[in-house]
């Protein structure tokens, strides 16, 4: 008997931290693939979870910059927020799903309200993200309230996975 088998792509959901959101690293989701915010691809930092809810962490990915680089918006959407938090400029962008993306030191170039397309400019590079070490920008991810992990959405890979088809 010959066993036909058919090529599917599922896309797990990026782990999320803890407690309420094991509901969200649990199920498949489509996953969309987030295009790099700034030119160069190198991490200075990845995500750390925390043990729980409120504790210490690092709830998103930092890229080294240079100071007045170009930041793009990693997938299009609707920037809910731009200007400051704590001193420094932050612009966050609302995608389909519940999705959101945070920017953490880039004077923004858009307004709240604006709708982005995937690679727009939506401001420069600060580089005061990561105070007192070299220059960087802060990548963030949510869905809903719940923090994720962003690098599966900039790494997007698909993994095939074989069902047989009865």
């Amino acid at each position: 008997m010959i066993v036909l088998a058919a090529l599917i792509t599922l896309c797990p959901a990026p782990v999320a931290t803890v407690g309420a959101q094991a509901a969200v690293s649990s199920r498949l989701v489509p996953r969309p693939s987030w295009s790099w915010p700034v030119a160069a691809r190198e991490m200075a930092r990845g995500w750390e979870a925390p043990a729980h809810d409120f504790g210490a962490g690092h709830r998103g990915v930092d890229f080294r910059v240079r100071i007045g680089e170009p930041v793009r918006a990693p997938d299009s959407g609707t920037v809910s927020f731009a200007g400051p938090v704590a001193g420094r400029p932050v612009v966050v962008i609302e995608h389909v799903g519940g999705l959101r993306s945070t920017i953490d030191a880039a004077d923004p170039e858009v307004r709240a309200g604006q709708r982005v397309a995937r690679g727009q400019l939506i401001g420069t590079a600060r580089g005061d993200h990561c105070a007192g070490r070299e220059a960087c920008l802060h990548l963030g991810a949510r869905i809903g309230e719940q923090y994720v992990d962003p690098t599966p959405y900039l790494l997007a890979q698909s993994w095939p996975i074989l069902l047989p088809l009865t």
